[in-house]
């Protein structure tokens, strides 16, 4: 398929994918669940990879968990990724599972982050342990990222530290919306801790919205 520029492959992963040749793709939307069957690594390396060439890219709660793994098939370079896409299912989960993907997007310049809430159990353990290693390990600068919209974000500490993580290391960042998943008190609460934060970036507008 050389002239593919768009995939959206969603639903339960198949055994194994028939796409092949698809050094053209511009845009690619993974929302995959999990599977209910553990996969082959291979069959989810040769996936995961088809991504490494593209602009725009939409990633599912389980695809985000993928590439934050540790092992080193899950390390695929991101690095022509512009547009950016997140959907992450417990604000818990938010700066550990957006920290390890940021770093094989260093020239992203659109990121979006959306929260959806979820009572399945906490995968990563509490959140101290979790952020303690994002915070603490090496920082990743993102020179590129001009635009942040996070949605329903609130006041939890990994969604602090998300904020603080990219106000932090994005020196060219000229606008951050945040849709707060609070209302009247606790929101306000929130906008002066945010608004309190260090920004690398002097010309980077914080915004804050009512509507996702």
């Amino acid at each position: 398929m050389p002239a593919l520029r768009t995939l959206h492959y969603s639903g339960a992963m198949a055994t194994r994918h028939i796409i092949d040749n698809v050094d053209s793709l511009e845009e690619v939307v993974l929302a995959i669940k999990k599977p209910q069957v553990k996969l082959q690594e291979p069959n989810l390396r040769e996936l995961l990879s088809l991504v490494g060439n593209v602009q725009s890219l939409m990633l599912s709660p389980w695809c985000i968990e993928q590439f934050a793994r540790p092992e080193e098939w899950s390390k695929v370079r991101l690095n022509k990724v512009r547009q950016l896409s997140c959907i992450i299912e417990r604000r818990e989960e938010g700066a550990s599972s957006i920290a390890p993907l940021l770093a094989n997007c260093q020239n992203v310049e659109e990121l979006s982050v959306s929260v959806v809430p979820s009572q399945c159990k906490r995968r990563w353990g509490s959140d101290d342990g979790a952020n303690h290693w994002v915070m603490g390990g090496k920082g990743v600068v993102l020179r590129h990222l001009r635009a942040v919209r996070m949605v329903y974000i609130d006041e939890s500490k990994s969604g602090l530290d998300l904020v603080k993580l990219l106000l932090k290391n994005t020196p060219m960042l000229e606008m951050m919306t945040i849709v707060p998943s609070m209302d009247g008190l606790e929101q306000a609460k929130f906008r002066r801790r945010v608004l309190k934060l260090r920004k690398a970036s002097r010309d980077a507008d914080i915004q804050f919205s009512a509507t996702g």
